[in-house]
């Protein structure tokens, strides 16, 4: 099995984000994708390494339905021209088989030809689609960190 990149972020042992965590709820984080192209996507992530949905829990399942609208107008509401948004749990990509939610602002200038399940064309850093400036997710970070709270 790969070594899960999701638990190692969440204990601080190998983050992910560049900027600080968003929220820790007793289950769940919430975290900035990286590399990702777009500053706002998020990850909602479990705490517990577990690899499928089929495994939560009647409470880890509680916190997320409280947690997951929240995130979504986080995105909504401090992301720039945010038009809608993507939420998507995969869990399948090389050292994520963890369970996670991904919350993805589409703006204008997410290209039409990636728009659906194309838009992970926008993750990992590649060259077409540089990763979003580390100092960039780190200042929304710190600016939805102080946000959050008043969405829940």
């Amino acid at each position: 099995m790969d070594a899960c990149r999701s638990c190692k972020s969440i204990s601080g042992e190998d983050r992910i984000s560049p900027g600080p965590p968003i929220y820790t709820g007793k289950h769940w984080a919430l975290e900035h994708a990286y590399p990702v192209a777009l500053v706002g996507w998020v990850v909602l992530v479990l705490k517990e390494h577990k690899e499928t949905i089929a495994e939560l829990t009647p409470p880890e399942w509680a916190e997320f339905g409280v947690l997951l609208p929240a995130a979504v107008r986080l995105v909504k509401e401090y992301v720039f021209s945010c038009e809608s948004q993507y939420v998507l749990s995969l869990n399948a990509a090389k050292g994520f088989h963890h369970v996670h939610w991904h919350v993805i602002p589409v703006t204008p200038d997410v290209p039409k030809e990636l728009r659906g399940s194309r838009i992970f064309a926008l993750a990992g850093g590649k060259d077409q689609y540089p990763a979003a400036d580390a100092s960039l997710v780190t200042r929304w970070c710190a600016e939805a960190r102080s946000a959050f709270p008043g969405l829940l």
